[in-house]
Order: C-alpha cells, then structure tokens, then sequence
C-alpha cells in the first residue's frame, strides 16, 4: 500500500522537495492505523517527526538512516550562516536521539554524525546495487555510444549523479582541461540534473571542453548499465556526499572509480588496487585520469578488483535488513509486555 503526501520542490535545489504532510488532516493516524509492525523513516525533517508519531502511536519500534550532509546543504542555502545551521543541527540531533537504532552506509558516515553532536549507538548496513553485467556486452556498448554519439574508439568518463556544486563539478572541469592539455582523446558525461547545470554548460564552454556533454537525467536503468558499462571510469570528486552509491554500481560492471583521497566516498578504495585515489587538486587529478587511460591493463585489474571488494547486492542487504528489523520488533515486544 502508497500513501502519498504533498511536496513542494525546494528553489535552486532541484530534485529535492520539501514535504507537507501536515496538510492533509489525520495523515498520521491514517499511517498509524495500517498493520506495521516498525517504522524506517531517511529524513529528519517532516518524515522524521511523522515517522516517530506513527511509532509512537503504535507501540512499535523506529529505525532513522543517516546518509546525507544537511549541515553541509543547510550552510549554503543560508550563506553560511551560523543560526540556522545550529538551529538544523539541533533538530537533526533531537531526532535520531529519539530512535530505537541509528543507520549509516559506511564508517565514514558514521564519523559525520559524530562530528554533528550524535553520541548513541550508530549501526553499519551498507547498500547495495541491483546492476549486473549486459548479457549482450557489444550491444549495450553499441547503445551507449549511439545516445551519447560517440565513435568506438573514443575513451568514455562520466559522472553520474545530481548536478550540485557541492559534488565538486567544477574542479571536474578543470582536471578534464588538464587532461585535455595533455593531449588525449577522450569525450566526458555528466549524467543527470540539477540547480548547477547552466554554471557547469558555461564553464565547459570557457574552458574549452567541446568533449563535455551534458545528457540529462537518464532514468532508464538498462541505458544507464550500458553507459557505465562503455566508460573507462567513474569521475566522482565529491567531499559532500556519504557513501556513494553509484561507485558500487560502476563497480559492478568492473568500472573502476577515481576519488578523492579521504573522502566518505573513497572508504574501502585502494589506490590502484580497486580504484584511484587523487589529491584535490586538478593537476593531480588529471594526471591520475591520464595514468589511467594510458594502461589499459591497470585499469582493468582494478575494475575486476573492484567488482570482487566492492559489489554487493540488494537481495543481499535486504535479507541482513529483515533480520534486523526481527530482532528489534521482538526486543520492542518484549519490552512492551
């Protein structure tokens, strides 16, 4: 069963929306009256509260994940400034003190909400990735290169993910001129939306990177597997996101990714082992993005590498995630009687 509620998009901050649940008259009792057994709200915002009223009103057992930056967000929706980001950190602290258990994907997450204020128990569930190899491999590269009108031999980078400046875009750009400096052949996609994207179509075009293209959202997971699955590497420079999910499902396809050396992404990644690490500077960054292009070999290994270290499926997750949820409905139970 679906219970929608009303949202409104957030401005400058496409995709994300801002939830209205208290606009529809007795939505929470609504929920409160369906058969659950535990709640698992992703937000501390209004499906938080709406999450822990709910559990609240049934006697039964909460669970919240952490796995986004709000600070970060909240900072520079607000300029940097100080009250509302302490005001939001109050609010994202009241609320998983409120939780029976506290999710995050990775250790490093983990340290994000420590470094917010949070001192209870933090458990660990990584994701996982529905993405497996094309059963027809020549076709889905044929496919890739067709959408993206691109030759065989021409090497393939993307990113994929928001089109945020928080995700560190622009210092993409800037390491594609140097690898462009260098004199490689190469055509990039940043592959999906967001409140940057003008910024990023500007600045690709100040720097000269006619190889950038910017092919929009791609919802079909068939194409999206096929443009992973044609790439030589994932680009994903972000300092602002947890986990990233996307590096497992290029991994998936033995597509190594390049990162930033100690960032949440690059945990579980070795240098040259299951992935590439880089300093955050656009000359080193290029240079590792030459380096990698140039052996073939290298790359491979360390995609194949990354497939055995990295991937792991839904099916998977789901059956450790059901466990858990059994063990803490009893505990509630027990504790209830």
């Amino acid at each position: 069963m679906t219970n929608d509620y009303p949202s409104i998009p957030i401005p400058k901050r496409s995709p994300r929306r801002f939830s209205m649940p208290w606009i529809l008259p007795g939505f929470s009792r609504k929920i409160a009256r369906l058969p659950l057994q535990l709640v698992h709200v992703h937000s501390p915002w209004m499906a938080g509260p709406l999450g822990w009223q709910v559990s609240v009103l049934r006697q039964i057992p909460i669970v919240s994940t952490f796995h986004t930056k709000y600070l970060d967000d909240i900072s520079r929706f607000f300029y940097g400034m100080h009250l509302p980001v302490e005001i939001a950190r109050r609010i994202i602290i009241d609320h998983y003190n409120r939780m029976d258990q506290v999710w995050v994907p990775n250790a490093s997450t983990e340290l994000t909400l420590r470094e917010y204020g949070f001192r209870g128990p933090i458990e660990i569930i990584g994701h996982g990735t529905d993405i497996v190899k094309p059963a027809n491999p020549e076709q889905s590269i044929k496919q890739a290169e067709e959408f993206l009108g691109i030759d065989a031999e021409v090497p393939l980078l993307v990113y994929l993910g928001q089109l945020k400046l928080e995700k560190n875009l622009l210092f993409v750009l800037n390491s594609l001129r140097e690898l462009k400096d260098s004199g490689h052949n190469f055509r990039f996609a940043f592959i999906g939306e967001g409140y940057a994207r003008p910024e990023l179509e500007k600045a690709a075009q100040d720097l000269g990177l006619p190889e950038v293209s910017f092919p929009g959202l791609v919802r079909d997971r068939i194409l999206l597997t096929s443009l992973l699955n044609r790439s030589k590497a994932l680009v994903f420079p972000s300092r602002y996101d947890t986990a990233g999910l996307v590096i497992k499902e290029a991994a998936s396809l033995e597509v190594p990714s390049i990162v930033l050396r100690d960032s949440n992404a690059a945990e579980g990644i070795e240098d040259e082992v299951n992935g590439f690490l880089s300093d955050e500077n656009p000359v080193s960054f290029g240079n590792k993005l030459r380096y990698m292009l140039d052996n073939e070999d290298t790359r491979r290994a360390v995609g194949r590498k990354a497939y055995e270290t990295l991937c792991r499926s839904w099916a998977d997750v789901a059956r450790e995630v059901a466990e858990r949820y059994r063990d803490l409905i009893k505990v509630k139970a027990h504790r209830s009687a």
